[in-house]
């Protein structure tokens, strides 16, 4: 009996080794309908798509070998055992057989995981999920093996995701360094820029407002400081408030002449009004630079004779009357290097007219000054410079040429004022007082 079925199997495979196509399969042949191969045999299964016609399954059949190679959607199906040996076409019609009735595996396709990003191990396509190694087919109706393994993945991003929104939702304030952990690295950097957007319009919005209330307090405190309304005291203000490099500001001669002026009425109302801002005043040290910059020297200041020319001229006789004084205090003797003219400083120095520049340091300063009776101002006139007190001489020939420049320019001398020192007692004496 064995012997007669197995030579009925032979016969068959001999007699008509191919194989008749199922429903919805067809037989690839060439254009004059003759298969391609002698030995082989190719058939496809066909389906409509979108009243499209789409090869979904296909296998190919080598009698010569026995083998028989399953494709699916043209590629070579990596399910099972493919391909597959046979020895008789029984177990080819059952090999064909079991391939048409596997069914495609229906991956992922509820609705809440399409909600869910791009993810690294698997895919999204046509409203469903698939693990990136689906096979595709399988015997069972569910998904299959890959694809129940991404589920899990699909499910823990889920339940992060829920997680996050939840901390989110619990706290009104900006998410916490701890809740990084549950942004991705392109959230965390759109995080970051949009919190750099908001530091700069923050700094914008500072920037006006202290702009604004610089204008605010402008015209008090000019008026305050100067004592009249310049307009060109608020363009150095404005430009003062828009400037970004501070270094950089320019400032006009008016307005630096009034800060020279508070600097000298008092240094700490100065210094508190440049700390706080409030008015764009120029630092100490370049009120000192623009003041080195002027001439000076141990003589009589005719800037300072034609300053008193000019405020004298028009006025009474009784308006120019004024006091004379000179007085003496001891500097330290100290030998400093001017970088303006080159030249060292600090020797004695009483006036070229009167004795040259020894090569002794100075350790005392002899100051003229005049002021007049009906007003309030104080001119200093000249500085000079001695060692040890002035002789009696010296301030006999200063002190008459002092008196003299002043007549000349316009004012009267009532008066002389000085005090009871030594060398002033000589003075007295010259000139005849007692």
């Amino acid at each position: 009996m064995e012997n007669d079925s197995g030579s009925c199997c032979a016969e068959c495979i001999s007699d008509s080794p191919f194989v008749e196509p199922l429903p919805e399969w067809i037989e690839f042949l060439d254009a004059s309908q003759n298969r391609p191969h002698r030995d082989k045999q190719i058939l496809c299964k066909l389906v409509m798509l979108d009243a499209v016609p789409v090869v979904t399954k296909s296998v190919s059949i080598d009698f010569d070998s026995q083998t028989f190679t399953r494709y699916f959607m043209s590629n070579m199906y990596v399910g099972g055992n493919n391909p597959s040996t046979f020895s008789n076409k029984v177990q080819l019609l059952q090999l064909y057989s079991e391939f048409d009735n596997q069914r495609q595996c229906p991956g992922l396709p509820d609705l809440k995981y399409r909600q869910v990003g791009a993810m690294k191990t698997g895919s999204f396509s046509d409203g469903t999920w698939r693990s990136k190694k689906c096979l595709y087919l399988e015997d069972n109706k569910e998904a299959c093996r890959s694809c129940n393994y991404f589920r899990k993945t699909l499910n823990q991003r889920i339940r992060r995701e829920a997680l996050r929104a939840k901390k989110m939702k619990n706290n009104s304030k900006k998410v916490s360094k701890e809740n990084y952990c549950y942004l991705s690295p392109t959230e965390i950097k759109l995080k970051l820029k949009r919190q750099r957007q908001q530091m700069f319009l923050q700094k914008q919005k500072i920037s006006r407002q202290r702009l604004k209330l610089q204008v605010f307090f402008l015209c008090d405190a000019n008026i305050f400081i100067t004592g009249k309304d310049d307009r060109a005291d608020d363009r150095t203000i404005m430009a003062k408030a828009k400037v970004k490099n501070k270094k950089s500001m320019r400032y006009e001669e008016n307005w630096l002449l009034e800060c020279l002026t508070l600097r000298i009425k008092s240094s700490k109302v100065y210094d508190h009004l440049s700390r706080s801002g409030i008015l764009p005043f120029p630092h100490p040290n370049t009120l000192r630079s623009l003041l080195g910059g002027m001439s000076s020297g141990f003589r009589f200041n005719k800037q300072a004779l034609e300053a008193i020319r000019k405020i004298l001229r028009g006025k009474s006789q009784a308006q120019k009357l004024g006091i004379l004084c000179f007085y003496e205090l001891s500097i330290k003797e100290d030998l400093t290097f001017n970088t303006s003219t080159f030249q060292f400083e600090r020797f004695v120095n009483l006036g070229s007219s009167i004795d040259e520049a020894t090569k002794k340091l100075a350790n005392h300063g002899l100051v003229f000054m005049f002021r007049l009776l009906l007003d309030s101002w104080v001119q200093p006139i000249s500085v000079f410079a001695s060692c040890n007190a002035a002789s009696g001489e010296d301030l006999n020939r200063l002190l008459l040429k002092a008196i003299v420049l002043l007549e000349t320019y316009g004012a009267r001398v009532l008066s002389v004022v000085c005090d009871v020192a030594q060398s002033n007692k000589s003075l007295w004496k010259k000139l005849g007082v007692t």
